[in-house]
């Protein structure tokens, strides 16, 4: 009868001792740790994209001032040419 009422109260009482053992402290720091690891791994991919897109942003410009005096370049022989018509050279 011992027996019948141990096995019978341990699977009563068995849901409740396995969702601690689930939850237990050793659970809650690995989950702690997963959450801080994704909020780390989610910093530093930001981090990622926003110095790609800095460097993007840095070779655009780069790219138009390149272009800016390449155009001042021609006007200024382009003034040049004309200036030396005029003046008969």
């Amino acid at each position: 009868m011992r027996w019948l009422l141990v096995v019978v109260t341990s699977l009563a009482v068995a849901p409740t001792i396995v969702q601690a053992w689930e939850h237990g402290p050793r659970v809650e720091r690995q989950r702690l740790h997963a959450e801080l690891r994704r909020g780390w791994q989610d910093a530093i991919r930001e981090t990622h994209r926003a110095v790609a897109q800095a460097r993007r942003e840095v070779r655009r410009a780069y790219w138009l001032e390149r272009q800016a005096m390449r155009a001042a370049c021609r006007d200024a022989r382009r003034a040049a040419q004309n200036a030396r018509r005029y003046v008969g050279w």
